[in-house]
């Protein structure tokens, strides 16, 4: 059967239970929710905190097993009575509120010195745990955004590298190079910190202009990053320029070594282009030039032997002119690009000569002669036909047409005989006259010891 005593005990917890189902504690404490402590600590009655506790469960009734014997009758006593045998947790230890740490102050999840709740300040450090101190060359996530920022050498936050800035302080690196915050201060020729892909690191500019540190107007990086010549200006050597060539005394796109190829053309400095319709004094000159296509070829007048030898295109047959007529010997013939030289002897287009010795003996003349051409033997065949043609090879013929003049038959010729080519005799002439009061066609007048001309 219970006592008196214990009777009186039953009561007053009793009671306690009733006034603190009066209460409306905070729902996220553990006096709501007492499940909220882990193994190992228990709540704080006065905060509704869970803290450490340095006795059981059992020794804690005890204590407010005999404050509720005493007959204390104070709510708010009898509570800091029965926390009076759990410790605050020391600097170091891990706390989920102020009210669990001696200092009062909870940080980064463990008992700190102080708040503890400035920029790049951490209570948390390995070394360190439980003294507020600096954080270094590390992010601070809670005070110094990690994404975009990290706290510096000296414990300061600043932008990490590869974000924007304006200038050198506000980066962490303490480098603001092309824009971005650097690792280095990335000052050499051809060296970026704003490449894609390599944003916030120093690297190399490949095979691309790097407006401040390289001249854009004149030179580039070239393919390991080296700033060089670009191609166009002056060099001396390929080692000068980006692309490796110099040619024809420039920077140039390819090597151009080629026939007919300059790097230096007006309009093309820098490119590889072709010579066309002249000499490339490097490759293609004296006897050769370079063909409209920038073939080289043989020039005009040279000797060949087919079309494609020629820079026209056109290799021709001529013929030896000696007597400078303008008709060649067919037995004497060369082939030459174009047309044929010009010097002495000529060379003709035509072969047909039948006498290459006398200027006045060619196919075509028109002219007859009163003398022999003996240059090929003795002929009066001038105009190459294979006859002596004569000037006047009949005898006259005066025949009166009917009106009275002479009629077309008419003609001029020998009277007493057609003399032989360089013979003379008597050469008559018809003309209109009077036969009695009618017009007439009759001999108007002869010459006499006329020379017979021939072709």
């Amino acid at each position: 059967m219970p006592t008196q005593s214990h009777t009186h005990v039953l009561v007053l917890l009793a009671a306690s239970l009733v006034l603190a189902a009066c209460r409306v504690p905070n729902p996220s404490s553990c006096i709501a929710v007492p499940t909220l402590c882990k193994t190992g600590t228990t709540c704080d009655m006065k905060t509704g905190e869970c803290i450490e506790r340095d006795g059981s469960v059992g020794d804690a009734l005890d204590g407010a097993d005999e404050t509720i014997g005493d007959g204390a009758g104070d709510w708010s006593q009898e509570r800091a009575d029965a926390s009076d045998g759990i410790t605050a947790a020391a600097n170091g230890e891990a706390c989920a509120s102020n009210g669990a740490c001696a200092s009062t102050h909870c940080a980064d999840g463990v008992c700190c010195n102080t708040a503890c709740s400035g920029t790049c300040m951490s209570c948390a450090l390995g070394g360190t745990k439980g003294t507020c101190t600096a954080v270094k060359s590390a992010d601070d996530s809670d005070s110094c955004p990690s994404s975009m920022k990290t706290c510096d050498a000296k414990g300061a936050c600043g932008a990490k590298n590869g974000q924007t800035c304006m200038i050198p302080g506000d980066c962490v690196s303490g480098n603001c190079v092309d824009g971005v915050c650097c690792d280095s201060t990335c000052g050499d020729k051809c060296f970026s910190c704003a490449l894609a892909g390599t944003v916030g690191t120093c690297s190399p500019v490949r095979n691309a202009d790097d407006t401040d540190s390289c001249s854009p107007s004149t030179s580039t990086c070239d393919a390991v990053g080296a700033c060089k010549l670009k191609n166009g200006p002056a060099c001396g050597t390929g080692t000068e320029c980006a692309s490796g060539n110099c040619a024809d005394g420039v920077c140039c796109n390819t090597g151009c070594t080629g026939s007919c190829l300059s790097c230096s053309l007006s309009g093309s400095f820098g490119t590889c282009s072709s010579i066309k319709g002249t000499e490339d004094l490097d490759t293609c000159s004296g006897t050769y030039t370079c063909s409209p296509l920038g073939a080289c070829r043989l020039k005009d007048t040279q000797p060949c032997t087919m079309n494609e030898d020629c820079a026209s295109s056109i290799c021709g047959r001529f013929y030896r002119d000696t007597d400078g007529d303008g008709y060649g010997d067919t037995t004497m013939s060369a082939t030459f690009c174009t047309a044929a030289p010009s010097a002495t002897p000529n060379w003709a287009v035509r072969g047909d000569d039948c006498c290459d010795k006398d200027a006045n003996v060619h196919p075509g003349q028109t002219a007859y002669q009163a003398s022999e051409s003996t240059a090929c033997g003795t002929t009066f065949d001038y105009d190459c036909n294979g006859s002596e043609d004569r000037q006047y090879p009949f005898t006259y013929s005066c025949t009166t047409a009917s009106d009275g003049s002479c009629d077309p038959i008419s003609h001029d010729g020998w009277s007493g005989g057609v003399p032989a080519c360089g013979k003379t005799g008597n050469l008559s002439h018809c003309g209109p006259s009077f036969c009695g009061p009618l017009e007439c066609c009759v001999v108007t007048s002869t010459d006499t010891g006329a020379m017979q001309r021939c072709r």
